[in-house]
């Protein structure tokens, strides 16, 4: 079997990355509303154990890393200051939510670039993810309405909550 463009026949990453990451990409279609405007993902928080649990065993490969990885995070920073400049501040949610943000993509980015070493590894993940979004289709996170959210007429905008008498 040939190995992927990205690890050059690096050896395999530790076990602890790569358990980490299978549970996040088990993880990533749930996400849980905790508030008005605040959501919780539990993926989250397994890159955060990636952070603290695995982060030696985090590689740049040059390969998988493009100008585009960089360029996003420069407009995200010159957005920053130009709203900054503009306003005279930078409101707390565009800072944590918007640029501190861009941060769990890149992280998990490096995590699955440094944990697939071969294409079983990468097929394996990918199983996972198709596994765990079926299993949320089947059995939704959250109780759903009988009705979808555009044809229930009856469902309060601001608290997502149905009053129609079918639920």
């Amino acid at each position: 079997m040939t190995s992927l463009v990205v690890c050059d026949s690096e050896p395999r990453s530790s076990r602890i990355l790569s358990v980490l990451l299978v549970g996040y990409v088990a993880l990533l279609p749930y996400q849980f509303e905790i508030g008005n405007s605040l959501n919780f993902a539990p993926a989250d928080c397994l890159m955060l154990l990636v952070l603290l649990l695995a982060a030696g065993q985090l590689k740049y490969r040059k390969p998988a890393w493009s100008v585009w990885h960089f360029g996003i995070a420069a407009i995200f920073a010159v957005s920053s200051l130009v709203a900054a400049l503009r306003f005279g501040v930078i409101d707390g949610y565009e800072l944590f939510n918007k640029d501190a943000g861009l941060l769990l993509p890149f992280l998990s980015y490096a995590a699955i670039t440094s944990a697939i070493a071969e294409w079983d590894d990468l097929r394996r993940i990918l199983r996972v993810f198709t596994l765990s979004v079926v299993l949320e289709n089947i059995w939704p996170s959250e109780p759903s309405c009988c009705h979808t959210f555009s044809a229930c007429r009856t469902r309060s905008r601001v608290t997502g909550e149905c009053a129609c008498r079918e639920c």
